[in-house]
């Protein structure tokens, strides 16, 4: 060894504080030392601060070495204080636990910051290799170029390798260009932000399970410096540069700080201890932490009810009766002492031997516990030798295998300079931390030779001081501290068994506050596993004490009664539903028999559990606090006298099914009814599930939507639950004793369904509707509606179950029994004084009532409801104009919440840049791009029209508002609430780039076309072999940002297409008007050219050689016509030439075809690919039909053309020129048009697929399921697949709730019109929609020439009653999409609610040759099956000749099918 010295110290130290501690334990030793009410076996950071944390109760602490503090020790050489061993800590997060209890001992400013006081002794031959990365990162980051210190440093560098120097000292920061893409990378996983590494894991922390999981199962160097590992793992999850060795050093070096090696520590918990030491300010205390540790042995010692046995070896802790006994050894003498709970902040693997009770998987987990032994070295100095510095580390690469004892050795030395005054004279002492890594033998440091190792110290100190040019003679003594096993080792796969949670599970009364996660342990991690500890000791002292208050309430009666009519009772202990129930039993209603737990055994429960406390300690209630608060309350244990209570309630009500309802004390009130906000049960059976649900209710009462709901009312006045019998109704439903949209009193409506009225309530089940005189109760209106679903009991539960075919379209609910109802809810009216909503059940013919509660929102005049809700200028809500006209199938119709949500998605994502290819400079903002009415998606027109002005074709806007105008908008007064025309200089710049756009499109569109098919097949190909089910959370994000990219891009490829046909129409129908005037009305609908090879045709064509296909296979036909249809699939499949028909023939079909569907923005809905049901109807009618597709096509085609040349003839060969080439360009376009759609259609199937792939796994979690999937939210799903919510937030029962009412109530009401300027005022569509002063004449739009008679098919459900329709029948239906052209090809003509000339309904009845009207507004609701009706396609007259019932009663009862 090149250098050698002597020093004073001998041998290694043996861990004792250089700081005394007095023994307060107490009493003689050798005798028991009484009763206290908390025993913390351990005296360090943990043990001390949860003995703090415990004031106001008896503590005792016991600690088997001679000193308390444990890491947090310092020693004293002369008057100056240093570390011997936690030396720093982060500063304090304001409101943190360790803010808290620094401030509380005074010491929220004792500490010193490091700042910028951060040195990095470079290694000169290894940063001289290192030049390249150095020279990268500072052209990286330029600024630095200017700084002189980087000059400085190269030249010291320079200087250094000449003189063969080893080191050289230089400021941390002047290092940092190199690392600035590693600490960008970082940046995205602050603790500040929504991707903090939180370890251990837990649920909120930003990262889903599947994210840590796949991240805890690779190591950090595989993340960081592993291209191949990378590439697997999610793109926003990854670093987007490539680091190097330097980079490499560098962590390697920072993780060595916490025993942590680059290799082996997996990349998770790799990321939350970089971020720790990247993101935060170091702070310390004069002498390290062991200044805290003193400050609390005083505090302790001042209050007086804390004691202290040192040398206390702890031998068992078992339970003895309620309380704990603990034995220890102490000074040789067997001692005792009992408590009430124990803390153990001693080292875990300890507790193995003396707690007993530890459970089998906890015993396991400790033991999976891996700990490392590690050193302190105290290099005392004459002088301080670094003044000006706090601390740092070395970057150190060389010298690992030349000295395997060597401090560096594990690439790191933390270097920390103590300032403090010695006799008037400065002195420093120089720390040294040595972690044994995982390579090195653990025993072999204890056998290492101590004057070996304190010379290897010498020599790596001078090494370090020649940096500074100081001699070996500062260096006066080396004491060397050893901590054995005090380092706990993180490798891969911990967090992802939950190997620290699962360790430090309470037993009992036994709670765990020694802090061992990962690494060395830190000061703020000791200070919160002694609050956590302490925190769970107090509730479960109050539990204990709660048990005996609880015992005594039961025998008093007061936490189960039955619910009797008893008057004494009242809403404060009742709840409002279970008072509601109290008061109608007591006025003699049929109630079915109930119990009510009342809100006195719910706030006994919280009390029993430490939950009280806990929550009242809280300073505010949010989404995440209600969602723990929650969670605490479904895992504390129900006292046991109270879980008895219950279950004899259930027993007396026959141990048979029972409905579980909350009952809140602000329920069912007169200012509020939080209808739906809390959780209700049905069909509970058995007591484990009984007292589950009573649990869930009590939680409800923080669910995210009853808080927001109550505001910070949140659980003040508490909650109760209702055990009643369950009804198995016939039928059931919800009754309003005023109208609810109206506020007319004088109309009671009945809401009826089959089955449980939870079909009616949360939205599943269509239902019929009654509306009775409130005096005579005489029937005034009534609905009936089909019914496919009902609420039923299942072996299961409750679930949706399809109806029996001769009830779907039958009344639930006679007239007799709507006025019996009726009259029954008028007395439970005059009872109450007030306007009710009533759910009540009918079984055997016999009413009951379930519950009333008041109607608390008086609706006596319709709110006036505007498409842009966000919109605050009064002025540009009343004259926006909007209009879902043309804005293609895919958006028509009501729409379900997931649809309207995923409009929502595209119309702020997608719309915006699809539409700027077609040459919008500016796109402005997407709030304007779209609206919403009822349910209904509109375009807003004005903001549109003033985009457009920026183009020179569309420049006048009142062109393109009248163009999506219906004739009943009225203009006289309108004027653009967005602005005049695009004009000036900005005219200019935006047609020039609409030009260049123009030109681009029209040079690209073949290739473009030709791109969007390759790009369809691809994408479809690849989507079918991915198996969903085995993806995790972030491939699936991964998936769904693939989509993203996919479905924007063929929007924007389709939206110059759908635009420049819509212009190109719009241009023929002005050159007819020009040319031929009167005679060239609607012209433009017959000399259009040919457009067979139309994707929609195509359809059908592939439908008609299907249908070809089994007419010439005996044994399919018969398969086909004579298997009922819900077994034709798995008939097909099960018989030889079947499987080759649908593996084949059918499989190639749903391969170009299978996303196709109804509605496709509309995601509730199957497609073809999910669902070919209603492709097998449309195949069975096509063998019964003479289709004839082809040949009538033909002849279609022949005819169009021979007009079209006799209309030309007419012209001069100037107009007849531009006749063609529009007539040319439109069909062009057209063509394109349909080719590039099934693209983003593709895409959306995509999307659907997915979400129903997530729901499956929700629904197994018990959260939500796929009878939700028509009310989720899009975005929120999108938010819980990217990890920012938890399942619990995206598919809360309340938002699901919420989205069924809404989606009820929009079906419920009249249809918005087409278009409109300014609000819409709802109403409700219960009146007769024709009499006798109307006639029997509908108006609308003619769409495509012709006449014809027939019977009228009216379809309001295609995949239902696709089935029932017959060839030579008037289609009548709401609207048609690309879904319904199969029909087409039999239909004799069709009539739509809904549609323009360029709508599907148009543009394919004009491809067939069949006339149509559409906008007819009310046809499906005034045309009845049956119906014998007149269709003039070129006048838009639809004339009722003869109706199938022509009755009084027809004009009351509506059938309707929703």
């Amino acid at each position: 060894m090149a250098t050698q010295k002597k020093f004073p110290s001998k041998d290694y130290e043996k861990g004792a504080a250089a700081i005394p501690v007095a023994d307060e334990s107490g009493g003689p030793e050798g005798e028991a030392l009484g009763a206290c009410d908390v025993v913390v076996v351990g005296g360090g950071l943990s043990g001390l601060v949860a003995a703090w944390k415990l004031a106001g109760h008896s503590v005792l602490v016991l600690e088997r070495e001679t000193t308390v503090g444990g890491a947090a020790r310092s020693g004293l050489r002369g008057e100056l204080r240093f570390a011997t061993a936690g030396s720093c800590f982060q500063e304090p997060v304001p409101g943190s636990d360790t803010a808290q209890l620094l401030s509380a001992l005074g010491l929220s400013n004792a500490w010193r910051s490091t700042g910028n006081s951060q040195f990095v002794l470079f290694n000169t031959r290894h940063l001289l290799r290192g030049l390249g990365e150095v020279t990268l990162g500072l052209l990286k980051q330029p600024k630095e170029l200017l700084n002189p210190a980087m000059y400085g440093l190269t030249c010291n560098l320079l200087g250094a390798a000449l003189r063969g120097k080893k080191f050289i000292a230089a400021p941390k920061k002047l290092g940092d260009p190199v690392f600035a893409e590693l600490y960008a990378y970082l940046q995205r996983f602050r603790k500040d932000g929504d991707k903090y590494p939180a370890v251990p894991w837990q649920a909120g922390c930003g990262w889903t399970r599947e994210e840590m999981e796949q991240f805890d199962s690779i190591s950090l160097a595989e993340l960081l410096f592993d291209e191949k590992v990378r590439s697997r793992l999610p793109t926003a999850l990854v670093p987007d540069a490539k680091f190097g060795p330097l980079v490499r050093d560098a962590v390697e070096t920072t993780l060595k700080v916490e025993c942590l090696s680059l290799a082996d520590v997996s990349a998770y918990v790799g990321l939350h201890f970089l971020v720790g030491y990247l993101y935060g300010t170091l702070v310390t205390f004069p002498g390290g932490n062991g200044y805290l540790s003193e400050r609390l042995q005083a505090a302790l010692r001042e209050r007086g009810n804390c004691r202290i046995a040192i040398g206390a070896r702890v031998q068992t802790v078992a339970r003895d009766g309620e309380r704990y006994r603990i034995t220890f050894e102490r000074h040789g003498v067997q001692s005792e002492v009992s408590a009430g709970a124990v803390v153990w902040a001693a080292p875990k693997h300890a507790a193995l031997d003396a707690v007993s009770g530890l459970p089998a998987q906890q015993q396991h987990a400790i033991h999976q516990i891996q700990h490392r032994d590690y050193c302190i070295a105290n290099v005392y100095l004459r002088n301080a030798a670094w003044t000006e510095y706090f601390g740092g580390y070395v970057i150190e690469g060389d010298t690992a295998a030349a000295a395997p004892l060597a401090w560096c050795r594990s690439s790191v030395c933390v270097v920390a300079n103590w300032l403090d005054r010695d006799n008037g004279k400065k002195a420093g002492v120089l720390t040294l931390l040595k972690p044994v890594a995982e390579r090195l033998n653990q025993g072999k440091l204890g056998k290492t030779d101590f004057a070996q190792l304190q010379q290897v110290t010498l020599q790596e100190v001078s090494e370090m001081l020649q940096a500074k040019g100081l001699s070996i003679d500062e260096v006066e003594d080396i004491r060397i501290w050893r901590w054995p096993r005090a380092l706990v080792v993180a490798t891969r796969g911990q967090m992802k068994a939950d190997l620290f949670v699962r360790a430090s599970q309470p037993v009992g009364g036994v709670f765990f506050a020694n802090q061992d996660s990962v690494g060395i342990g830190n000061l703020e991690s000791a200070v919160s596993a002694g609050f956590d500890a302490a925190q769970q000791a107090q509730a479960y002292l109050q539990r204990t004490a709660a048990d005996t208050m609880v015992v005594q309430a039961l025998r008093s009666g007061l936490h189960v009664m039955e619910i009797a009519g008893n008057p004494a009772t009242g809403v404060q202990r009742f709840g409002g539903k279970a008072n509601s129930l109290n008061t109608l039993i007591g006025a003699g209603f049929p109630v079915p028999r109930a119990y009510c737990v009342t809100v006195d055994a719910c706030h006994a429960f919280l009390q029993a559990s430490g939950l009280a406390a806990w929550i009242d300690g809280m300073d505010k209630v949010d989404r995440d606090t209600c969602a723990d608060i929650r969670a605490r309350i479904a895992q504390a244990p129900l006292p046991p006298a109270l879980q008895d209570a219950i279950v004899a309630a259930y027993r007396e009500l026959g141990s048979g099914p029972v409905a579980v309802r909350s009952s809140a004390v602000n329920e069912d009130g007169d200012a509020q009814s939080f209808a739906g906000q809390y959780d209700t049960f049905l069909h509970v059976e058995g007591e484990s599930a009984l007292l589950d649900c009573v649990k869930r209710c009590w939680a409800s009462l923080w669910n995210e939507r009853a808080h927001a709901y109550q505001g910070r009312n949140r659980a003040d006045g508490g909650i109760a639950v209702v055990i009643q019998q369950m009804i198995v109704a016939d039928a059931a439903g919800v009754l309003f004793t005023a109208d609810p949209i109206s506020g007319d009193a004088g109309r009671t409506v009945i809401e009826s369904c089959w089955g449980l009225g939870e079909g009616v309530v949360s939205g599943q089940a269509s239902t019929d509707t009654y509306v009775v005189d409130s005096d005579s109760h005489a029937l005034m209106e009534r609905i009936v509606r089909a019914k496919p679903v009902m609420c039923t009991r299942t072996a299961d539960g409750v679930a949706m179950q399809e109806v029996q075919p001769q009830f779907v379209d039958q009344p639930s609910l006679s007239d007799m029994q709507a006025s019996e109802l009726a009259a029954c809810a008028a007395r439970i009216r005059r009872h109450y004084g007030c306007e009710l909503d009533i759910e009540w059940a009918l079984k055997d013919d016999s009413i009951w009532i379930l519950q009333a509660r008041p109607i608390t929102v008086t609706a006596s005049i319709a709110g006036k409801l505007y498409g842009d809700e966000q919109e605050t200028n009064q002025q540009v809500r009343d004259n926006t104009m909007f209009s879902r006209m043309d804005t293609g199938e895919i958006l028509t119709g009501l729409m379900t919440p997931l649809g309207l949500s995923f409009t929502r998605f595209y119309q702020h994502h997608v719309h915006g840049p699809a539409v700027k290819t077609m040459g919008l400079l500016d796109i402005g903002s997407s709030q304007y791009y779209v609206g919403y009415l009822q349910g209904h998606v509109y375009l807003n027109i004005s903001a549109s029209a003033r985009l457009l002005t920026q183009c020179p074709p569309t420049h006048e806007p009142m062109k393109f508002t009248r163009r999506y105008a219906t004739p009943d908008v009225d203009f006289t007064h309108y004027k653009n609430p967005y602005g005049e025309p695009v004009s000036g200089f900005q005219f200019f710049k935006s047609s020039l780039y609409w030009l260049v756009c123009q030109v681009q499109n029209m040079a690209t569109a073949g290739a473009t076309v030709n791109k969007m098919i390759a790009l369809r097949q691809r994408e479809a190909e690849r989507f079918r072999k991915l198996d969903l089910e085995k993806m995790s959370l972030p491939q699936l994000d991964a998936e769904l940002q693939r989509i993203d990219r996919y479905f924007l891009e063929s929007c924007a490829a389709y939206m110059p297409f759908f635009l420049q046909s819509f212009a190109l129409y719009d241009a023929l129908a002005e050159l007819c008007e020009k040319w031929l005037g009167n005679e060239g009305k609607g012209l433009q609908n017959r000399i259009k050219a040919s457009m067979n090879n139309l994707r929609t045709i195509e359809v059908t064509r592939g439908v008609c050689e299907l249908a070809a296909r089994v007419d010439r296979s005996p044994v399919l036909r018969t398969l086909f016509l004579e298997t009922p249809l819900e077994q034709l699939a798995d008939n097909l499949q099960q018989h030889a030439e079947g499987r080759r028909f649908w593996n084949e023939n059918f499989g190639a079909f749903l391969a170009d075809f299978g996303s196709r569907g109804r509605q496709e923005f509309e995601l509730s809905i199957p497609r073809w690919n999910d669902d070919p049901t209603y492709l097998l109807q449309i195949i069975r009618l096509y063998l019964t039909s003479d289709v004839q597709l082809e040949s009538r096509l033909a002849t279609i085609d022949k005819a169009r053309k021979e007009d079209t040349r006799q209309l030309l003839e007419k012209l001069p060969l100037k107009a007849r020129m531009t006749f063609r080439f529009v007539i040319a360009a439109y069909a062009k376009m057209a063509e394109r048009r349909e080719a590039t759609r099934p693209t983003f259609i593709a895409e959306t199937w995509f999307y659907r697929k997915i979400i129903v792939e997530v729901l499956r796994r929700v629904a197994a979690e018990g959260v939500s399921g796929i009878q939700d999937l028509p009310y989720i939210d899009f975005n929120e799903l999108r938010d819980y697949v990217a990890g920012r919510k938890t399942a619990q937030q995206a598919f809360a029962p309340q938002l699901i709730a919420r989205n069924r009412r809404q989606h009820l109530l929009n079906e419920r009401l009249k249809e918005p019109p087409m278009a409109l300027i300014g609000g819409h005022v709802p109403q409700r569509d219960d009146r007769v929609l024709l009499d006798a002063a109307q006639g029997d004449l509908l108006h609308g739009l003619g769409a495509s020439p012709g006449v014809a008679v027939g019977r009228a098919r009216v379809i309001t459900d295609l995949n239902r009653q696709a089935g029932e329709f017959r060839q030579g029948e008037i289609l009548v239906a709401r609207f048609t999409d690309a879904s319904w052209t199969p029909l087409f090809v039999l239909a004799a003509g069709v009539v739509a609610d809904i549609g323009s000339a360029l709508s599907h309904s148009s543009i394919v009845s004009r491809e067939f040759g069949i006339p149509a009207v559409v906008n007819a507004k009310q046809a499906t609701q005034t045309i009845r099956t049956g119906d014998l009706i007149y269709l003039d396609g070129d006048g838009g007259v639809v004339r009722i000749e003869e109706r199938v019932a022509d009755t009084d009663e027809a004009l009351v009862e509506q059938r309707a099918i929703a």
